[in-house]
């Protein structure tokens, strides 16, 4: 089984003396980019493991003798040079998979006080609900209410544009405007109060329950105690909510992302920000065992398994250890990995925007 920890806000309660990299460094009150690592120039490898591994646990493998990268959570990594085994430099940016672009080459076209809350845009989970982190909605979601309803469109708008003016860039960046669509229901309500609207989500997998309750208005996102779980493995054209309007040719096209950003900025107004209440253990337990989910089960005959799956990965991603298929397969397997590791014990934490486990008394 697969099981990772997130190790960011431990490492960065290390932070003494100034990262010496020499890159400028973006002008934002959230990117720990801009704070102080306990590395010096000149430093050994091994001087550097001894600072870098208690507070990790791990370290990922190592792309030449000359660079090391260290994952500290979901968003940011730290990146180390050698030069004759001894650090040059060093570094606290955004996490990329191995052979794509750092989103932060984009950064020119980003207005400076946009960068944070674009580059949380673009860190949410994609439409697919087996790699699906609801942490990752909860913290965009979170800083574009801070933002208000004008600079949240704003940066929402900056962020589709990136996706769709250079289509060749979206494989380098991991650029992917269906984002928006999660972002839009979690940011953003009707001017009736209503959840805000997306009309491409009724083009899920998962059929919606027919009794829609406030539980349910975003399906396939659900929010239990504030935390959003998505019932989904992405889009089916094949069978279609016979509620869901005309078919597209595409999943989103431009335009239509375009016009649903302007409704958000001329009638939209602005959500609560998401507080999660309750572990997401607690809250796949009270989902899974709603009235309406036994409806969800009927409705989508032969999936049930397959829905409880996502619920459990999902729930193991927002607190930072991600199970493999094995851990959640069965009921009692699930009850296992869950007391072992505790899931039931983590709690949000507002200044973090994570969940974490309250230490030992």
């Amino acid at each position: 089984m697969y099981v990772r920890a997130s190790a960011a806000f431990i490492l960065l309660g290390l932070l003494t003396q100034p990262a010496s990299s020499g890159d400028q460094e973006p002008k934002s009150s959230l990117l720990p980019w801009s704070q102080k690592l306990g590395l010096a120039k000149g430093m050994t490898k091994s001087e550097v493991a001894k600072i870098v591994w208690p507070a990790t646990g791990y370290r990922t493998k190592s792309w030449s003798d000359t660079v090391e990268r260290y994952e500290l959570d979901a968003l940011w990594e730290l990146r180390v040079e050698y030069a004759d085994g001894k650090l040059t430099s060093f570094r606290v940016g955004p996490r990329r998979r191995r052979g794509r672009g750092d989103f932060f080459d984009l950064a020119p076209r980003i207005a400076e006080g946009d960068l944070e809350a674009v580059y949380l845009i673009h860190k949410v989970s994609e439409f697919d609900g087996r790699e699906f982190d609801p942490t990752s909605l909860v913290r965009a979601a979170n800083c574009l209410s801070q933002l208000g309803r004008d600079k949240a469109v704003r940066a929402l708008e900056t962020y589709h544009e990136l996706c769709s003016k250079e289509p060749e860039n979206w494989p380098k960046y991991d650029l992917n405007e269906e984002r928006i669509l999660l972002l839009l229901p979690m940011v953003f309500q009707e001017s009736d109060g209503k959840a805000f609207q997306v009309e491409y989500l009724k083009w899920s997998d998962t059929k919606a329950p027919k009794k829609t309750k406030k539980l349910w208005e975003s399906f396939p996102l659900v929010l239990v105690d504030d935390l959003p779980f998505l019932i989904a493995n992405g889009f089916d054209f094949f069978e279609p909510d016979p509620n869901a309007g005309p078919i597209r040719t595409t999943v989103v096209p431009s335009p239509g992302i375009g016009g649903m950003l302007k409704r958000c900025r001329e009638q939209g107004t602005m959500r609560k920000a998401l507080r999660p209440s309750s572990s997401p253990k607690a809250a796949c337990e009270k989902l899974m065992a709603s009235a309406v989910f036994k409806e969800l089960a009927e409705n989508n005959a032969g999936k049930e398994g397959n829905i409880k799956r996502l619920l459990r990965l999902q729930a193991s991603r927002a607190v930072g250890k991600p199970c493999d298929d094995e851990a959640v397969e069965t009921d009692a397997r699930w009850e296992e990995i869950s007391t072992f590791y505790r899931f039931g014990n983590y709690a949000w934490d507002k200044k973090r925007q994570a969940f974490v486990k309250p230490k030992a008394k």
